[in-house]
């Protein structure tokens, strides 16, 4: 019987994780009629203590910051809601704003938030190149507005404010 070992090329440590190449390597332990590739002997004899440590697979570790962060709150959740999610027992919104994650009023803060950070990139790239050249910007957004780093501020902030009053359409309007 030919072993997958011995059909491929590379093939993975599984103490370690590194790649082996089996014709280079003569660190060999069998388990179950299966021969395992090893990259150095602390490797071996790790899997010959535990072979079944080894052969489990693994769980995936989170990668970058984020990950790590979803994973500690994923874990504190558990502690506090005993494995469940939590229960959300607010209705649905009502009234004359709908649901308030695709009213007309949310879907047109999108657009001015999104419109607010276009204009900003836009003209920050104009306002580079001008400083760049030592030279005042009057192409592309400064042509028509002295100032559109500050229009598209002004237009994030009220999209952004827009969106808080849909989101809390029962909440008092501002005074």
């Amino acid at each position: 019987m030919k072993s997958l070992a011995t059909t491929t090329k590379a093939l993975i440590d599984p103490v370690c994780g590194m790649k082996v190449d089996p014709d280079k390597t003569d660190l060999v332990a069998t388990h179950q009629g299966r021969s395992y590739y090893f990259c150095a002997e602390a490797c071996r004899k790790a899997f010959e203590a535990n072979p079944q440590k080894h052969l489990e697979p693994k769980p995936a570790k989170p990668k970058g910051w984020w990950g790590r962060y979803l994973e500690r709150m994923a874990k504190s959740n558990k502690e506090l809601f005993g494995g469940t999610r939590p229960h959300v027992t607010e209705p649905e919104p009502s009234g004359p704003m709908g649901n308030a994650h695709f009213s007309q009023l949310r879907i047109i803060s999108d657009m001015r938030v999104l419109g607010g950070l276009v204009l900003f990139a836009v003209s920050w790239k104009v306002l580079f190149r001008s400083q760049r050249n030592h030279e005042l910007a009057v192409t592309g957004p400064y042509a028509r507005v002295r100032h559109p780093q500050h229009t598209a501020f002004m237009m994030i902030m009220l999209g952004f404010l827009v969106q808080w009053l849909v989101w809390r359409h029962d909440s008092p309007v501002l005074v």
